[in-house]
């Protein structure tokens, strides 16, 4: 049983217990260097792309929706991509796997 009261970062914010870091580093021309973060849909899910099929992976039939960090760190792991949003400007974007650091 936990009895601490710990917080680990997790790249959506704080949370108890949680997993890893979830990220992208993207370094705009002015040198500020924006992070992405996993973000969940207004249902509170991560959504998945699979990029597998190229030109259809933003169509909802080709995504897959986790709710948990494992499931969104499997996922990524087998090359979905991620929707991801920026601490800076706010964007939204579908980011692939090979951009993404996970830290555990």
């Amino acid at each position: 049983m936990f009895t601490g009261s710990s917080i680990i970062a997790l790249g959506v914010g704080f949370a108890k217990y949680n997993i890893a870091k979830i990220y992208r580093l993207l370094k705009h021309a002015d040198g500020r260097i924006e992070t992405f973060r996993p973000v969940k849909n207004e249902h509170g899910q991560y959504v998945l792309a699979d990029r597998a099929v190229r030109d259809q992976h933003n169509l909802a039939a080709n995504q897959v929706f986790v709710v948990d960090e494992a499931s969104l760190i499997a996922r990524i792991r087998q090359g979905f991509a991620c929707r991801m949003q920026g601490d800076i400007s706010g964007q939204r974007n579908l980011i692939s796997p090979d951009s993404i650091t996970i830290e555990e």
